[in-house]
């Protein structure tokens, strides 16, 4: 935990007005392309068949621009940029490391293929939402709501205690805070509202009342990304933050991680939707990546952040097969969707190569993470974490 707070300091120490490189532009390309693409599309909301053909263009710039800042960060180290030539804590800074980096990276070939996706599969007529969808986007947006609140009222305690809301500034004066300090009470409130986004036990009700419901590219791109920005924030604010927070709540957290692991996959196993299986199925998935931070080593984290850029491509990929799936039987329920091997021999040993991986089962790419997460868990004295972790492959290699 030492280690990153002094790699926070670092960044901080390295946070000087300089000229950037044409190079370091690329901290900012992509949200430069995202806001101005996004609000491009929206100006050709009445037009979508060229509004789907600007996406695809869109997304593939994301893309090149996102490998352009790994290959970049992989070369040069950590690249921060203070915008408005104000030194830190008052300017605002754009930092990107190797994590952030390669997560942009897969969130952005994630978005670029569900476009394509979207684009081959889904009729014109068909890209105007439905009742079913209004409703699910509504549940989902008013239990966000409660978790942005949160953090929002969590990072205004921050503010308050410490003076600044420069995140590497925020780590070396929260190292320096006085015994009885109430930053475990604010680590509190940011655990909870992070767990709210991620579907973590008990707050993922959300999750499976929604992700059913929209067109299935568009929880194929929920799956792979939104529950992972939960994980990701957790994993910036109690790791790189508020470290002695984390030893704190790490008993909790483990529980909260097997809880939700295994709930998932048990909710999984009961259901008769095959799209409400897939949702039950990431919930479990998040609970493994909790799992790898409540365990407070490398090790663990290593493995987090494994199952994190598995998860993201494997779920995703796992949606798109299953609308193709539903598309051949013309039904969502289980019991309608045998004999895919007779139809289509191919998508039948696409679907169970992606099993097999979300199950964790070698030499697939679930396997890796799942491994690495025993191994941290073993050598933590949590053997029965890991057993855990163990059980929840076998009871999703049955769902």
């Amino acid at each position: 935990m030492a280690e990153h707070a002094k790699q926070a300091a670092n960044i901080s120490q390295a946070m000087v007005i300089d000229t950037p490189a044409l190079a370091d532009w690329l901290v900012i390309a992509p949200i430069i392309i995202c806001l101005l693409g996004g609000a491009f599309l929206l100006t050709q909301r009445k037009n979508t068949a060229l509004q789907g053909r600007t996406a695809i263009a869109i997304l593939a710039l994301l893309v090149a621009a996102c490998i352009g800042l790994l290959v970049h960060v992989i070369n040069n180290g950590p690249i921060v940029m203070t915008m408005g030539r104000w030194l830190p804590p008052f300017g605002i800074s754009f930092a990107v490391d190797i994590l952030s980096a390669l997560l942009a990276l897969v969130a952005a070939l994630v978005a670029f293929f569900c476009g394509l996706y979207a684009l081959i599969e889904i009729e014109t007529h068909e890209r105007r939402y439905e009742k079913p969808q209004l409703d699910g986007a509504v549940k989902y947006a008013f239990l966000n709501l409660i978790a942005t609140t949160l953090f929002l009222i969590a990072t205004g305690y921050l503010y308050g205690l410490v003076g600044t809301l420069n995140m590497a500034d925020i780590a070396i004066r929260v190292a320096a805070l006085p015994e009885g300090a109430p930053i475990h009470t604010i680590a509190a409130i940011y655990l909870v509202a992070f767990a709210m986004k991620a579907a973590a036990f008990p707050l993922f009700s959300w999750l499976p009342a929604a992700y059913h419901t929209p067109r299935i590219v568009v929880s194929a791109v929920f799956a792979g990304l939104l529950t992972k920005v939960g994980v990701y924030a957790l994993l910036r604010t109690l790791v790189m933050l508020m470290p002695g927070s984390l030893l704190i709540f790490s008993d909790v957290l483990v529980w909260i991680a097997a809880a939700t692991m295994l709930i998932g996959v048990l909710g999984a196993l009961a259901q008769n939707d095959i799209r409400r299986t897939m949702g039950y199925l990431v919930i479990s998935g998040i609970g493994s990546m909790l799992a790898g931070i409540a365990l407070t080593s490398d090790l663990g984290l290593m493995g987090a952040i494994l199952y994190a850029v598995h998860s993201m491509i494997v779920m995703t990929a796992l949606y798109m097969v299953c609308g193709l799936m539903i598309r051949q039987a013309g039904s969502h329920d289980l019991r309608q969707l045998g004999g895919l091997y007779g139809r289509d021999p191919f998508l039948s040993a696409l679907f169970l190569i992606l099993a097999f991986a979300v199950s964790g089962l070698p030499p697939f790419s679930g396997f890796w993470p799942k491994l690495t997460l025993v191994q941290a868990s073993l050598a933590g004295s949590n053997g029965w974490l890991a057993a855990a972790i163990l059980l929840t492959g076998l009871f999703t290699t049955i769902a």
